[in-house]
């Protein structure tokens, strides 16, 4: 259920509005008189500065759209769009109210009037089989369902004639905890965020106003009248006093209630509504808050401002004319360097992660574009893609905002930066339960003992780490050119090793060996003038030469020394030898280098580390330099410590207070990356333009535009990340409500099917307008093994994805896949379910804990992609499973969507069709982005219990995926062709050592020569021999850059020469076997 609390910040809001004409006290949306002078009439038209006795809904609008246009004049299309996705948001608010706890799935158990004072003094305990069932399906379903108690019901009956519905829900709300205890009672607790919710959608839906805005304004000071807890009747009876100003409609009848009663104490009227103030405790969906979102929206449409990253989703020529495309390719074309040179003087070449090559080009990208995509397929790396793009933002003092609109993709990239860089790397924005966390944070950084009072991180200090870093990355650069010299050399030894052998046959001439320190070249020089002086001897006829060439000959034999009878063929034969010698040297130097080969490797992924050590550091350096400017100026740290007590105040107008007394920048100096869900971004940060330079978006593809407007709107440029192959955002919303709101916000024809609400994700909008340039796939895939990976890669990916996952598995038996397929003689009931099935999950889930690991239990998802069968295994958990069992093995059940974004060891697809199918039941089942979404959440096992065979199905996804099943896609038995004699010697050696290979292992899209393995553990070995002269550079850049991104999918590896193969092959056998025990299983 949605957190209607009070976000709306009403001192901000109506800061800047007029006040009434008539009155003079209180404040007008519109027009220039309030709604009870309005209401009273009587004044003298005089007093106005236009004829109203009463403005009619023509004037109204007439005066709301010259006011937006005095405003926006740059960004009409902005402004009509924002207007439009606020009337969306507003209508499903309305939609998914909670109205009625007895109908639909909502759970309810009446209370005791003293209910909510025994919670109060800690706790209620209630022992009925409701209970526990509402605790277990909370506990399967946690992304879906929560346990609130609700107070202050309005019951009766909405609408007129034979239209009419039932209204029978709370108005009031808090959120409890419920454990289990050994007498199987259930205890409940209050959450951590103590906040008393107003169910401000069911005021919403009951309420006739004459229109949004008259409705936004009568919420206003019911907002600041909600009690705080603990509750007594005292408070909600002033609460009701308030209800009853505001809404005098709803309750005109009703008086005052006199205390708390049973819940069943009163019935609703069946003409208008009536209150009964009991308490009961209801299991109710999970909604969101789209409540905060239409109070955000309307500050918008009232203050918008053009340039923010809004204008690049809305505004097709702002992203056409200002949007710069870097030199990405250039950049990063060095396959495996961790080099990006930096863009401007704010950028350090400075990469704290380990990235591939698309990485790269993303974050380099992220620097300047307007606007950048990324499309995210299943387990390649989103968040760790999306804390690489934020540090790097950080290292570049920019400031940057983290969004989604799902809870686990915050904690996840909140968690990477907080474990790399530290607790200030992040602050959270959220209900009491995060403000209360951020209190704690800032309590320590302005405290007495805060690390950002000891300040090491001078200005000096930081650009010594930065040349630090520099120095490192240039003797990585060298390193990686030694080792593809290395590589060449020792894929050239063959001919070297012919090479001495030659230069020894010529070695056949025994003199001194003083003669050979000389150098090669002048060794070389000397051979020249000895033959050069022996002509002039040979020559009688002219003295002076014949003894030139004699004192020539004598001073060579000096420099030789060589004896006096030497003659001159003997000199030249000694200066040939020592020419020879030298070239041996030389040559034998380079041999020297081919040792080095796996040294040289393990130097370059040592100093990748260094490198990304100095940049996290150097970060850390950064953040808490700032703060410790922060806490030392006596100004700022008021701010920090007013911002303190804001968010460990629960009282409205007391926060808000506060809260105007702190600087926006004190905050993002102090925290300069913020995270939060779409639906709490209010809660701390205020709504202003370009807050930040960067905002990112996870999970876009189920992110609704309107959610998404506060945010971009917070900042100048976007990065959307999603996955257009898997679930989009699902909204009920009628298509003429829509094309009504289209008229009424005069939103282009032409443009209105580019930005349904209903249709339309924020990443269907980013995809449609970025550059090419701009849009980037990651394809690297972390997550599941490759027989569960394989099928979404090649029937939704166009096999585009390098599955890095490859690998033997180990101690298992030759065949097993996984992929299990369990064919059942299931019948569908009526609705979806399918009780054959049912069993068939339970066994196989009673299997995996009993043959889970004790230290690290294996984690099951059960899926089904209808809901009957979500409520029916559901129904069933008690039969079969303990609340301990639920709880260490973290079991989810649900459909496709409870596992969007997640993970589990295991899970178990329930089909829930049987051969008596109806076509449209398939045709649901197939829908592409369901089918992939429930095929790619496990990580080592897909278990499909399934009541239909290939027999019984028609060409599609499902025939397709069961015949894939069957089949493995990765033999354990080897298969492998050898590629050289030299492989098969050594794979051969390997095999009588006791260890098991597969030549030409296919792995993340590459071979591997060998892959060995004992039973336990595995390692790459590489062969390097004479196999591969033609391909010269190309070939070594190739493997060097293939051995990167192996190693990155987890590979070790062990290189064998052919010449230290010839020299001493037990000794590289022993090599690989020291490799595989050094390897932790």
């Amino acid at each position: 259920m949605a957190s209607y609390q009070r976000q709306f910040d009403a001192k901000r809001y109506w800061a800047n509005k007029p006040h009434c004409i008539v009155c003079k006290e209180k404040k007008v949306k519109y027009g220039q008189i309030c709604g009870d002078c309005e209401k009273k009439g009587g004044f003298d038209e005089n007093t106005t500065q236009v004829n109203v006795g009463k403005l009619s809904d023509e004037n109204l609008v007439a005066q709301f759209t010259a006011e937006e246009q005095e405003r926006t004049n740059a960004s009409e299309r902005v402004i009509s769009l924002v207007g439009y996705l606020k009337d969306c948001a507003q209508a499903i608010m309305r939609s998914v109210a909670l109205t009625d706890v007895t109908t639909g799935d909502v759970s309810f158990i009446p209370l005791k009037p003293n209910a909510l004072e025994q919670l109060a003094n800690g706790k209620f305990e209630l022992k009925s089989k409701e209970a526990l069932d509402m605790l277990y399906k909370v506990r399967a379903q946690a992304s879906e369902f929560e346990i609130i108690i609700g107070t202050l019901f309005v019951k009766g009956f909405r609408g007129n004639g034979n239209r009419t519905s039932k209204i029978n829900a709370p108005l009031l709300y808090l959120k409890v905890d419920a454990e289990k205890t050994e007498a199987d009672s259930v205890i409940f607790t209050l959450k951590e965020d103590d906040t008393v919710h107003l169910n401000q959608s069911l005021i919403a839906g009951v309420v006739s106003a004459e229109n949004d805005e008259e409705l936004e304004v009568r919420f206003q000071d019911l907002y600041s009248a909600i009690p705080e807890w603990p509750l007594t009747f005292d408070s909600v009876q002033k609460f009701f006093e308030s209800l009853s100003n505001y809404f005098p409609e709803i309750f005109k009848e009703n008086g005052n209630p006199s205390s708390f009663v049973e819940f069943d104490a009163i019935e609703g009227e069946k003409e208008g509504y009536k209150l009964c103030p009991a308490h009961c405790l209801i299991l109710a969906p999970k909604q969101e808050g789209e409540g905060t979102v239409v109070e955000e929206l309307s500050n918008i449409l009232i203050n918008a401002k053009d340039k923010t990253a809004l204008d690049f989703l809305l505004l097709e020529n702002a992203l056409a004319a200002g949007n710069p495309v870097s030199a990405v390719e250039d950049q990063t074309s060095s396959g495996f360097s961790e080099s990006t040179q930096p863009e401007d003087g704010n950028w350090h070449n400075l990469f704290p992660f380990d990235l591939s090559d698309t990485q790269k080009k993303i974050v380099v990208n992220a620097r300047k574009n307007n606007l950048t995509v990324v499309s995210g397929p299943p387990g390649t790396g989103k968040s760790y893609t999306i804390a690489a793009i934020i540090l790097d933002h950080l290292l570049g003092g920019k400031r940057v905002l983290f969004v989604s609109r799902m809870d686990k993709a915050v904690d996840v990239v909140s968690a990477w930066l907080e474990e790399f860089v530290g607790p200030y790397s992040v602050a959270r924005s959220g209900a009491r339960k995060a403000q209360r966390a951020l209190a704690d944070k800032l309590d320590v950084i302005t405290g007495p003992k805060s690390t950002a009072n000891e300040n090491p991180y001078q200005k000096n200090h930081i650009e010594a780490a930065i040349k630090e870093h520099e120095i490192a990355q240039n003797k990585l650069t060298e390193l990686e050119e030694e080792f593809t010299e290395a590589i060449t050399n020792e894929r050239s030894w063959t001919s070297v090793h012919d090479k001495i052998e030659e230069i020894n046959s010529r070695l056949n001439v025994e003199f001194d060996s003083g003669g050979l320190s000389l150098k090669k070249a002048k060794a070389a020089r000397l051979k020249e003038k000895i033959k050069g002086a022996d002509a002039l001897i040979r020559n009688k006829g002219f003295f002076v030469q014949t003894w030139w060439g004699d004192r020539t000959i004598k001073s060579i034999r000096l420099q030789l020394g060589a004896p006096e009878n030497t003659t001159a063929q003997d000199l030249v034969l000694m200066a040939e030898r020592i020419v020879n010698e030298r070239e041996r040297e030389e040559v034998e130097a380079e041999i020297a280098k081919f040792d080095a080969v796996d040294q040289i490797w393990t130097e370059i992924q040592s100093l990748k580390i260094q490198l990304r050590k100095l940049a996290l550091n150097n970060l850390k350096a950064r953040l808490l330099g700032n703060l410790h400017l922060i806490v030392h100026n006596y100004e700022k740290r008021v701010e920090l410590k007013k911002f303190v007590k804001s968010l460990r105040t629960a009282n409205i107008r007391e926060k808000l207070a506060l809260l105007d007394q702190v600087k926006t920048d004190t905050l993002l100096a102090s925290f300069p990356c913020w995270a939060s869900t779409t639906y709490h971004l209010s809660q701390i940060l205020p709504v202003q333009p370009g807050m930040f330079d960067l905002v990112i978006f996870d999970e876009a593809s189920q992110c609704d535009l309107a959610s998404a407007i506060p945010a971009l709107y917070r900042a100048n440029r976007a990065l959307i990340v999603g996955d257009p192959k898997q679930l989009n955002h699902v909204v009920f919303l009628g298509k003429q409500a829509e094309y009504s709101s289209f008229a009424k916000n005069n939103v282009p024809p032409d443009i209105q099917a580019n930005y349904r609400f209903s249709t339309n994700s924020l990443f269907d909008v980013a995809e449609n307008l970025v550059p090419q340039a701009n849009y980037f796939m990651l394809d690297e895939h972390f997550r599941s093994d490759p027989h569960i990976i394989g099928f979404s890669n090649k029937m939704f990916y166009e096999d585009q994805i390098r599955i890095m996952t490859h690998k033997p598995k180990m101690g298992l038996a030759e065949q097993e896949t996984a992929i299990q397929l369990d064919y059942v003689k299931g019948k569908r009931t009526e609705g979806a379910a399918n009780p054959i099935e049912i069993e068939a999950i339970f066994k196989h889930v009673k299997q995996l804990i009993a043959q889970s690991p004790s230290d690290k239990p294996t984690t099951i998802g059960i899926l089904s992609p209808f809901r009957d069968q979500v409520n029916a295994i559901t129904k069933a958990l008690p039969n079969y499973l303990s609340l301990t069992e639920l709880e260490r093995h973290k079991i989810v059940v649900g459909t496709a969507h409870s596992l969007q974004g997640d993970e589990k060891d295991v899970v178990i697809l329930s089909l829930s069709l049987d051969p008596k199918f109806h076509h449209g039941t398939l045709n649901f089942l197939e829908k592409p982005n369901v089918f992939n979404v429930s095929i790619t959440r496990a990580k080592k096992k897909l278990i499909a219990v399934s009541s239909v065979t290939p027999d019984d199905l028609p060409n599609g996804l499902l025939k397709e995926f069961l015949l894939h099943s069957a089949r493995s896609t990765v033999s354990e038995i080897p298969q492998g062709i050898f590629d050289s004699k030299f492989e098969e010697q050594v794979a051969q050696a390997l095999e009588r050592s006791g260890m098991k290979v597969w030549p030409q292992y296919e792995a993340a899209g590459f071979s591997i020569d060998l892959v060995a393995g004992d039973g336990k553990n595995w390692v790459a070995v590489e062969c390097d021999g004479p196999t591969h002269f033609d391909m010269k550079d190309r070939q070594n850049f190739y493997d060097v850059w293939r051995q990167g991104i192996l190693e990155r999918a987890g590979w070790r590896f062990v290189r064998i020469s052919h010449r230290d193969w010839e020299r001493d092959s037990d000794a590289q056998i022993a090599k690989v076997a020291q490799a595989l025990n050094s390897l932790v299983i």
